[in-house]
């Protein structure tokens, strides 16, 4: 093997035990007594075209997060509405309540835009590499 190949292989395995370390780390990820990550709560209006576009960030995030779950709540059923009730208290919302709401562990976003774009970016991020999120329906 010459010097070449045996950097490109060195490389190879470099990569292995990154991705390797990388599913550890995602698998630390979960919520107490489940068996999954900890979920994201995504609270939502049907015609809210922030929601869809918040709906959009998340999604690609989770194709970058696998097992990251997420739990969609309709802003105007009783059951949501009910929920968010709950929850605000939880994680200090100001009301009146905007939507699109998620929260990601310990992390509230509201809203659309780039600010809450980044946010939402930052917080699942840190659940993947972070030793354990809680799911915000803990």
């Amino acid at each position: 093997m010459n010097t070449s190949q045996g950097v490109r292989r060195a490389r190879e395995l470099q990569g292995c035990c990154l991705a390797a370390l990388l599913v550890l780390v995602l698998a630390g990820c979960t919520a107490p007594g489940t068996s999954e990550r900890s979920a994201v709560v995504f609270f939502y209006m049907e015609d809210c075209s922030h929601c869809t576009r918040m709906k959009e960030v998340l999604e690609t995030l989770l194709d970058e997060s696998p097992g990251l779950t997420v739990r969609y709540y309709d802003f105007k059923s009783s059951t949501g509405q009910s929920l968010l009730q709950k929850l605000a208290i939880r994680y200090r919302l100001q009301s009146p309540i905007d939507v699109p709401v998620i929260l990601v562990c310990d992390k509230a976003i509201v809203g659309e835009g780039r600010p809450q774009e980044l946010a939402l970016r930052n917080a699942v991020a840190a659940c993947a590499l972070g030793p354990a999120c809680s799911s915000p329906l803990q």
